[in-house]
């Protein structure tokens, strides 16, 4: 039995399989490791990539067989349950590890630090041959599942090395069709322990047009969020729940901070409401209102300097008192 298995699920990612499978070979650490591909019967050159791997490492890949096209949550689950090691890391085929001693860094801190349950890392994010910080700077040393449930996401998927647990593979085989599975996983890992991040940068995260969430749009990504919240919302405590509902309105506040019209109606966005939450429509229009006048406002500032607008300040401040 390997110390870690590396999950890796792919569909279509011909150009960008190589690199991924070339991140996970470039690992020098102390403890044994799999990787386990989970190849989604791709209609390009996938297979065939992973195949060549495949037969050249076989003491150290295991390319999961795939008749027909299961989908990414299926694919998912059954990827993990063939996951042996007594730790699971998680790399998608489009993305890609950059740091040697990644897998050595994160299993040595939770072999050392049992309270622990989770560990990640900060990433690149590569649009085209454009790579920028991914904003991940702001993830907190250590966090917990109250965090987790209350935050905006700062968790990226390649970045995770968890401990294993037979309930993480319950807990998703009861969302399988929710769209985004690696926040189940954190949810599910979080129940056992404490979160630690590294501020390092170790992995890269690709931005393309074939990518799940890269090129889909604003709308259409809310949306897939409100079904992964109205699933996990099934599945949780009802402590939880109340701490997922921060969550589920701060997905909205920037769904509406980042959307390009102004005059939006409930009437626009009743797919993204969740009635199980018991948040009524009007907390949802006051977020609107709030968010429209935080755009006026940031607009106002970038257009306006701020020796003016000191200026303007003292001066309604001065004529005030000077007429009172």
């Amino acid at each position: 039995m390997p110390d870690i298995s590396i999950l890796m699920i792919t569909y279509n990612h011909g150009a960008f399989i190589a690199k991924a499978i070339e991140g996970v070979l470039l690992q020098q650490t102390n403890y044994s490791i799999e990787l386990i591909i989970g190849e989604d019967k791709s209609t390009d050159d996938t297979r065939k990539v992973c195949e060549a791997f495949a037969k050249k490492y076989p003491e150290k890949i295991k390319l999961l067989p795939s008749d027909y096209n299961y989908g990414m949550g299926k694919n998912f689950i059954r990827t993990m349950e063939a996951c042996t090691g007594k730790y699971i890391a998680i790399c998608e085929g489009d993305d890609y590890w950059i740091d040697k001693n990644k897998l050595q860094t994160q299993v040595e801190f939770l072999e050392k630090n049992t309270t622990y349950s989770l560990c990640f890392h900060d990433i690149y994010h590569l649009a085209g041959n454009r790579k920028t910080n991914s904003g991940k700077w702001d993830a907190p040393d250590t966090s917990d599942i109250n965090y987790l449930l209350t935050h905006r996401g700062y968790i990226t998927t390649l970045s995770v090395v968890f401990r294993a647990h037979d309930s993480v593979i319950e807990f998703l085989n009861k969302a399988v069709n929710a769209p985004f599975l690696d926040f189940f996983v954190y949810v599910a890992v979080a129940q056992y322990g404490l979160l630690k991040f590294f501020p390092k940068k170790m992995g890269v995260y690709r931005v393309h047009d074939g990518g799940v969430w890269s090129k889909i749009g604003l709308i259409k990504a809310t949306e897939k969020m409100a079904t992964g919240y109205r699933i996990l919302f099934a599945q949780i405590s009802d402590a939880q729940k109340e701490q997922l509902k921060i969550k589920y309105l701060t997905m909205l506040e920037d769904f509406f901070l980042n959307v390009g019209i102004t005059n939006i109606t409930i009437s626009d966005i009743e797919h993204l409401i969740i009635t199980e939450t018991g948040i009524q429509p009007f907390m949802i229009e006051y977020i609107h209102q709030q968010t429209i006048e935080q755009k006026k406002l940031s607009f106002f500032i970038k257009k306006v300097s701020i020796k003016k607008l000191i200026y303007a300040i003292l001066y309604k401040i001065k004529k005030r008192y000077l007429v009172a």
